[in-house]
């Protein structure tokens, strides 16, 4: 079974008609679609479609069939874009943690200093107090925290 049968299936399900899924939805011949229909009944072994003048319905087997379809095509699409994240090189990520609000004024400073240094960088910020910010940074696999208080300048010099 191919995945290309499982979208033909799910596109003539959600249209109602063969003409209509194999001319506005999937932009091929009805008779190549009606082909591509019966070669997927004949691989499972069930008729999933009565076909009319009317347009198409799905049979009992149809109807079940396409919740597993529709699963297929998902997970399909999902293991696609896991590999093409495994193929990324990973992207570091910044947790910035402030004690008070007093910092807020540096942190579109901060986040760019190190948007620059590390181009693709993730930086969730939040603002914490400071002996759970102390418990958290333990926590981490490789705590780098700097817990005073810094200004612009003094960032750049010890970036």
């Amino acid at each position: 079974m191919e995945l290309r049968h499982l979208r033909y299936f799910v596109a003539v399900a959600d249209a109602g008609s063969l003409t209509v899924a194999a001319e506005q939805k999937l932009h091929t011949s009805q008779p190549s679609l009606s082909r591509q229909i019966r070669d997927l009944e004949q691989e499972v072994g069930v008729q999933l479609i009565n076909r009319s003048a009317h347009g198409v319905e799905l049979t009992s087997a149809g109807k079940a069939f396409l919740d597993h379809a529709r699963m297929s095509l998902l997970q399909a699409e999902a293991a696609k874009e896991a590999a093409l994240r495994a193929a990324q090189p990973p992207r570091p990520t910044f947790a910035l943690g402030f004690m008070s609000g007093a910092e807020i004024g540096l942190l579109p400073e901060v986040e760019r200093i190190l948007r620059d240094e590390f181009p693709g960088s993730r930086m969730p910020s939040t603002f914490i107090l400071l002996n759970v910010l102390i418990v958290q940074v333990k926590n981490l696999p490789m705590p780098v925290s700097i817990i005073c208080a810094l200004t612009i300048a003094q960032m750049r010099a010890r970036v």
